[in-house]
């Protein structure tokens, strides 16, 4: 089954209540992008998200070390927390972490970033985001070549969300 997700990017409080209201008339899913300034660029904090309870949300956190801010994700209680392949601390132990806490742990994958390379953490995930834009900006040219990554992915685990 195929869904919309509209996604949520802002920089500021205000524009990120402003994303909300637009998207809240329609919408029962979202994804909240939220960036550190290291590994992308700065967004609001985890400290200044939410969101209508009328919505599930899944978290999109690219943040270069995503490990030390688990607690605080959890706390949130989202639907889902999407974790970067690419980022460092132990992605593995966070997604289990995030299961073990009744949410749903997704994985993101840049455009160099082999399915084969991040088998192991696609083998644990509820969900798999195959990244084929620029990481924390909205608009430019999707590369479809991505789309390959698809099959691999179906081949390790059939049923899991893209």
């Amino acid at each position: 089954m195929s869904i919309i997700c509209p996604t949520v990017l802002a920089d500021t409080v205000v524009e990120y209540r402003e994303q909300i209201d637009a998207i809240m008339p329609f919408a029962s899913r979202i994804q909240i992008d939220l960036g550190d300034g290291v590994f992308t660029g700065e967004t609001i904090g985890i400290a200044d998200t939410w969101w209508p309870k009328t919505m599930a949300a899944d978290i999109h956190l690219m943040y270069s070390d995503p490990t030390q801010y688990l607690s605080a994700l959890v706390a949130l209680k989202p639907n889902m927390v999407i974790l970067h392949a690419e980022a460092s601390g132990d992605i593995t132990r966070a997604i289990m972490y995030l299961q073990q806490h009744g949410i749903k742990a997704g994985i993101a994958l840049l455009q160099d970033t082999s399915v084969e390379s991040v088998r192991s953490y696609i083998e644990r995930s509820d969900h798999v985001l195959i990244f084929s834009g620029t990481l924390g900006s909205f608009g430019g040219q999707a590369d479809l070549s991505q789309l390959g990554k698809v099959a691999r992915i179906r081949e390790i685990q059939p049923a899991i969300e893209i």
